[in-house]
C-alpha cells in the first residue's frame, strides 16, 4: 500500500536490501501484491543506488504536488490580503535610480505563508 511505502519518511526507500536481515527482507516481500488484483498506477524504480530521500520526495511531489501548489497559492493570497488590511510589518528598501531613489516596502509574508502551505501540502497524507 502507498502509505506503507511512505511510512516513517520513506524508511523502506532508504533501506538497502543487501544490508537487511532475512526477517526484514521477508517483511518487505510480504508487502508485495499481485498485479492482477489491482491496476498498476505507478512504477517505482528498483535502483538502490539513488538516495531514498530523492525517491520519497519524488513520490510526494507526484501524488501531492498539485494539492501542495493549491495550498501554497491560497496561503500566499490570504497573507497578502492580511498584510494589506492589517499593515503587517515589512522592511523598507531604497533602490537608487539615477540621482533619486525609490523607496518601497518588501512584503515577505505571502512568501512565508506560501512556503508553509507548500510544505504542509506535501507532508499531509490524504485520508
Amino acid at each position: 500500500e502507498f502509505r506503507q511505502v511512505l511510512a516513517r519518511s520513506g524508511r523502506l526507500l532508504r533501506s538497502k536490501p543487501h544490508s537487511m536481515c532475512p526477517d526484514e527482507l521477508d517483511a518487505v516481500f510480504a508487502m508485495a501484491v499481485p498485479l492482477d488484483s489491482r491496476p498498476l498506477r505507478f512504477f517505482l524504480s528498483h535502483s538502490w543506488n539513488h538516495p531514498g530521500w530523492k525517491k520519497y520526495l519524488a513520490l510526494r511531489l507526484h501524488f501531492f504536488g498539485a494539492r501542495a501548489f493549491r495550498w501554497s497559492v491560497v496561503a500566499a493570497c490570504i497573507m497578502l490580503i492580511a498584510s494589506i488590511c492589517f499593515e503587517l510589518p515589512a522592511p523598507r528598501v531604497a533602490v537608487p535610480i539615477g540621482p533619486a531613489s525609490v523607496v518601497f516596502d518588501v512584503n515577505f509574508w505571502p512568501f512565508i505563508a506560501g512556503t508553509a502551505g507548500l510544505i504542509l501540502g506535501l507532508l499531509m497524507d490524504s485520508r
